[in-house]
């Protein structure tokens, strides 16, 4: 909605868009970019856009519902958008303004907050900065603010609406920054939404509110020096929510403009003159319409009404999570009042409900089903709730035998999950179960999904099953050929996936044609025996070594890459991890080649299709994985992690560390658990010192075990042991234990292994231990030059599934070594590879290794006390 500052107002995430308008959109203004998303925090509901820093550029002010604060994200430039910076306001924020508020000429925020009954006014300290907020205590539930000088001082006043009071509120401009006491005024039932505009051309605006409850429109006329006459009240349709006050018929008087979301229209009101209107003219719209603005958007000097919709199908079922305050309050408001009173009746007779299924009432199915769901910050929990919460909606619907469902977006977001996973999980879960019973069921989705199934419309049960995300590089595939362009012309890398030995070819070209004569272009080739760069200007390098080509056909998806930056003239090619370390070829061209680089913008790739069938070549895209990132291979990523407070630029000019901030999310969160924790505590200053002397006496608990286990990595061999002192459940998270505290010997390693693709930290506690890093896990993974590092006590190291996940560890020194390595599956994870594969000791083979305990920590603090 729009409110009367001219800000932009959003409340839901919508699922359609209604334009009224008497024209058709001119070439080129019929289409919009595609959105660029922020984080912010939880549940934003309200937003307004103003330049609040003086810059000329406008920003964004959001306030967060759950998170209990505001948001501020200031203009970058070139539509780029900060991060958010926030400000405390109070409980469940819903409405937000920004105006200036104290005559500075700097806009201040002004916030409606829903459960503490207060308006919040965060005065601008300048640069874009707020001072805390200051609050005035208003009606009941506020939910939407507007700030307009109503009594003509020309200093801007509040006008809130108090929906659980049925009242409006005018707090009135005191002056230096202070405003008076609210003054009530009674309109319908749960006023919503509230427009501050001059109706009666007397030059002194008037208030009119949506009242939800009652079905109504209120217009409360200004008396005067910003009193209000009683309202006058209009019918429109059920369940006003949102309320536009613009002149939409030319004749110089404003008119009403309401959102009937119950009844499935929008209401217009005609201004009739001396501050009344005629009754509403209906349009009918989408499902549930929620939020109005009217504005000219096709540049026909005629206001057009954009309406959002929050539902606009007919189904047999709509399913709600109950478990969802903002979805289910949503559902229950645009269902009605006795569905709600169905709703509570059922929940206060069985507190423990796992299904809760009513009536329609006024939404366009034959039943709502509201399931608990549980979120959860872990993934495999998370994904595991969301399979339950599939079987539970499939199970119902069809013992109703209903043939349509509508899906809300659970975890969208408010409980801090993933939308990408839990949109992954919703159709992988959705894939198999109907398939499996092979079920005919017709599903819409009524909240928004960043998937081709969340596109409004109908979607059959082929769709669902075909369903990928909008970046899917499969749908670039023709037969053997892939075509895609590089994010940047002239510089990026490209990472070729493959799980099936064919030998390929990878084309960077300035032409969309991967044999236009006229094109610049640099060919890489990669066979079982050779591989090669070429530039058509005859530049070169190749290699025959055996870890350097084509790798075998082991099931294993092998990783290639191809790196190039027009302004070095950089050329790179490697296998595995993507590190300038790890480069097998390299050339360097000369200044005239660099410039003709800077032309290439297309990527063509050709895989060797001799012998496939056709069947094999239409699954081409499941044995290949093409991915493009903007940048260059230029500098390799600093494995070291330093304290936030220790980082400085020499770090960043040598690249010789990060500090958490700059982590992946998983792996900050490992960071954060494991960075305080300490072996020798105030009760047992001497567990180090007892662990080391249980290592060499024969006796210790440590030296047997340690014997037992010489020959867990192949061959039987003393050194290649180390012990796993677990700490903590397994929990489903990661590949054995979550949290692990290795023992490493003098002299003692570990082969070389890979770590299921999971994310990971490192830290040691006691003495040094010699790392070796390898760009790919193979039988030949010796033959790579690998990337030591000696990481002495207290130092961080980290892993992603992309980089460092190959490694082998060594204690060098005459003293026992001591780590916790923390490992976490990553967000996208969803095989949960349960082993660590390595390279037997001595057997030239490949073994699976299922990380298991020794001990459990505190067992076994509890055996070295008992040793000491």
């Amino acid at each position: 909605m729009l409110n009367q500052n001219g800000n932009m107002l959003t409340d839901v995430d919508a699922t359609s868009m209604n334009v009224i308008s008497e024209t058709r959109f001119p070439p080129g203004c019929s289409t919009f970019l595609n959105q660029t998303t922020y984080p912010v925090g939880s549940g934003p509901v309200s937003v307004a856009v103003v330049d609040v820093n003086s810059d000329g550029k406008p920003d964004i002010v959001v306030a967060n519902y759950i998170s209990n604060n505001v948001g501020v994200l200031l203009n970058a430039g070139n539509g780029i958008f900060n991060a958010e910076t926030t400000y405390a306001v109070g409980s469940n924020p819903q409405g937000v303004a920004t105006v200036d508020v104290n005559s500075d000429n700097k806009p201040d925020i002004i916030v409606a907050n829903y459960l503490s009954n207060t308006v919040g006014v965060l005065l601008n300290a300048g640069n874009g900065i707020f001072n805390a907020q200051t609050t005035y205590s208003v009606g009941t539930s506020p939910v939407s603010v507007a700030v307009v000088d109503v009594n003509s001082d020309n200093k801007p006043d509040i006008v809130v609406t108090n929906s659980g009071s049925n009242t409006v509120g005018v707090l009135l401009n005191a002056g230096s920054s202070t405003f008076n006491a609210q003054t009530t005024y009674s309109v319908g039932g749960n006023p919503y939404s509230v427009a501050v505009v001059d109706v009666n051309s007397d030059n002194t605006p008037d208030i009119v509110v949506a009242n939800e409850g009652s079905a109504t429109v209120s217009v409360l006329l200004n008396a005067g020096s910003g009193i209000f006459n009683a309202q006058t009240i209009y019918s429109v349709g059920s369940y006003p929510i949102s309320v536009a006050v613009v002149d939409v018929n030319s004749d110089n008087k404003p008119d009403i403009v309401v959102t009937n979301a119950g009844s499935n229209t929008v209401g217009v009101l005609f201004n009739a003159g001396s501050g009344t209107f005629n009754a509403q003219s209906t349009y009918s719209v989408g499902g549930n319409p929620y939020s109005v603005a009217v504005v000219d958007v096709n540049r026909d000097n005629q206001p057009d009404i954009v309406v959002a919709n929050w539902g606009s199908n007919t189904v047999d079922a709509i399913v709600g999570s109950s478990s969802s305050v903002l979805l289910k309050e949503a559902i229950l408001r645009a269902a009605g009042n006795e569905v709600r009173t169905e709703y509570e009746t059922q929940l206060k007779h069985d507190p423990n409900l796992i299904v809760i299924s009513t009536s329609s009432g006024q939404l366009p199915c034959k039943r709502i089903f509201f399931i608990k769901w549980r979120p959860n910050e872990h993934e495999p929990i998370l994904q595991q709730s969301i399979r339950d919460f599939i079987w539970i909606v499939i199970h119902n619907v069809v013992s109703c035998k209903y043939k349509s469902i509508a899906f809300p977006a659970i975890g969208c977001g408010l409980h801090g999950c993933s939308e990408e996973i839990v949109v992954k999980t919703m159709v992988k879960e959705l894939k198999k179960m109907l398939t499996e019973k092979k079920l005919a069921l017709t599903l819409f989705t009524i909240i928004r999904f960043r998937f081709h199934a969340s596109k409004q419309k109908h979607i059959d049960t082929v769709d669902v099953l075909e369903v990928i995300p909008e970046e899917d590089s499969t749908r670039r595939w023709t037969s053997n050929k892939y075509v895609d362009t590089l994010v940047i012309p002239g510089q990026g890398t490209v990472e070729i996936c493959q799980k099936a030995a064919r030998p390929f070819v990878l084309q960077l070209s300035s032409s969309p044609n991967s044999t236009d004569p006229n094109a610049y272009s640099i060919t890489l080739s990669v066979k079982k025996d050779e591989v090669s760069i070429i530039t058509n200007k005859g530049t070169s390098n190749k290699t025959t070594e055996s870890h350097h080509v084509l790798q075998p056909d082991d099931k294993n998806w092998h990783k290639y890459w191809i790196s190039l930056y027009h302004e070095k003239g950089d050329i790179r090619y490697g296998i595995g991890e993507m590190r300038p370390f790890f480069t097998i070829l390299n050339i360097d061209l000369s200044e005239d080649e660099a410039k003709l680089m800077k032309q290439i913008k297309y990527i063509h790739v050709d895989v060797d299709a001799t012998g496939m069938m056709a069947p094999d070549l239409n699954n081409l895209n499941k044995r290949f994985r093409i991915d493009k990132a903007k940048y260059p291979l230029l500098f390799d990523p600093p494995l070291a992690i330093i304290p936030q407070d220790k980082y400085s630029l020499q770090h960043v000019i040598k690249h010789s560390a990060i500090p958490p901030s700059q982590l992946e999310k998983t792996c900050l969160h490992l960071y954060e658990n494991i960075i305080n924790f300490q072996l020798n505590t105030d009760d047992f200053p001497n567990f180090t010192d007892t662990i080391a002397k249980s290592i060499e006496s024969p006796s210790g608990w440590c030296y047997k075990k340690l014997q037992e286990k010489a020959s867990t990595f192949g061959k039987k061999n003393f050194k290649t042991t180390y012990l796993r002192i677990t700490y903590g459940e397994r929990d489903g998270c990661a590949p054995g234990h979550t949290y692990v505290i290795e023992i490493w010997p003098p002299g003692h390693f570990s082969p070389i292994h890979n770590h299921a693709n999971a994310s990971a930290i490192i830290r040691v506690l006691h003495g040094r231990i010699f790392l070796k890093n390898y760009p790919a896990f193979t039988l030949d993974s010796n033959k790579y030059s690998p990337l030591e590092t000696i990481l002495n006590k207290n130092e961080v190291i980290w892993m992603t599934p992309k980089l460092n996940q190959v490694h082998q560890l060594k204690n060098i020194t005459f003293e026992t070594a001591i780590s916790i390595q923390c490992y976490l599956y990553d967000r996208d994870d969803e095989e949960h590879y349960e082993y660590f594969d390595y390279i037997a000791d001595g057997t030239k083979t490949i073994g699976q290794f299922k990380p298991v305990a020794d001990a459990d920590f505190h067992e076994f603090r509890t055996l070295m006390k008992q040793e000491s």
